[in-house]
Parts: C-alpha cells; sequence; structure tokens
C-alpha cells in the first residue's frame, strides 16, 4: 500500500467536505487509517499537503487528458478535449472540488502553480493551431483557456450534482463554447 496516496486522497476528501480550518491533521490520520507520525514523514506541514494534493490532481489530469487527442478536426478536437474533461471531473469529483478550492489559493507554491496549464497543453495546442489556420478568434490562447474553465466549470458542478443532466445540455454548452472562439 502507498501511504502517501492514503494520506493524499484522506486530505483531499476531508479538505472538500470540512474546508481546511476544520480538519485537523489528526482527523486526515484517520481518514488514512495512519499515524500522525507516517503522515509527518511525509507532510511537514498541511501547506505542504495541499499543494502535494494539488500536484498529484494535476499529474492525474495530465494523463486523462493526453488520450484525448485525436487526429480529428479542429472543432472535433476541440469536443472531444472538452468532453472528456467534463467526464473526466464528473468520474473524479473530489478532483474537481479540490481544485476548484484551492486554484487560487495563497497557500499553492510557485512550483505546484506550474502545473496548473499543463493538463490543458492538448487544448492550448489545437487552439493554436486553430488559430494558424484562422478558424480560432486571434486571442491570447490563455484567455481562450480562462474563459473555458469558468464556462465549462459552471456546467461540470451541475453535471456533478444532477447525474440527469441530458446529452443535448452538454453538446449545447460545447457549441457555445466553440461558437465563442471559433473565427
Amino acid at each position: 500500500m502507498n501511504k502517501r496516496l492514503d494520506i493524499i486522497m484522506a486530505a483531499m476528501k476531508l479538505f472538500t467536505e470540512k474546508d481546511i480550518q476544520a480538519t485537523p491533521m489528526s482527523a486526515i490520520a484517520k481518514e488514512a487509517k495512519t499515524g500522525m507520525g507516517t503522515i509527518y514523514n511525509y507532510f511537514a506541514t498541511k501547506e505542504e499537503l495541499i499543494n502535494a494534493i494539488y500536484v498529484h490532481i494535476k499529474e492525474e489530469q495530465v494523463t486523462a487528458f493526453k488520450s484525448l487527442v485525436t487526429d480529428k478536426g479542429m472543432h472535433a478536437q476541440f469536443d472531444a478535449f472538452l468532453e472528456g474533461m467534463i467526464s473526466y471531473f464528473m468520474a473524479n469529483p473530489l478532483h474537481f472540488y479540490f481544485t476548484e478550492q484551492f486554484k487560487n489559493s495563497p497557500l499553492l507554491t510557485a512550483d505546484s502553480l506550474e502545473w496548473t496549464m499543463k493538463p490543458y497543453e492538448p487544448l492550448i495546442v489545437c487552439i493554436s493551431k486553430g488559430q494558424k489556420k484562422g478558424s480560432v478568434k486571434p486571442m491570447p490562447v490563455n484567455d481562450v483557456i480562462y474563459f473555458l474553465d469558468g464556462a465549462l466549470n459552471s456546467f461540470t458542478w451541475v453535471s456533478i450534482t444532477d447525474k440527469k443532466v441530458k446529452k443535448k445540455a452538454l453538446e449545447n454548452h460545447l457549441s457555445m463554447a466553440w461558437n465563442a472562439i471559433k473565427k
């Protein structure tokens, strides 16, 4: 068993359910079924643990989002990436909740923040190619990513909490996202 991963998963669960201030390290140890000493062998502080969780999630996203790259056309690739991203978060709601809770936290270090855009690299490449071909509006790619992130996070919240969200609603959101950036 990987105790470090057990601690990360337990802390992620508790931080998203109860918040950081309401989660003592002793509660994390209990949830991870380990001792306090084991936690402190891996993480000296809660802040260090929060950063480890953030990077863990981003590493998993990088792996998962790589598989969303297709050899289809620009629009199909765009839709496949966004749909896959939403599906990933629906399958991993704790990742979504934790990331939303902490992505702008002053507790994240510069090293952790370097991971913020890494999962989106396939989408960044897709948008950049679209801009070169003239099918996507010429604007800073990071602005496009931030716009899409904001718009699709709202839909993802609804999708996670209401499993009955219709496929048509997803299609509508993907269409609106594409229409917002296409030239």
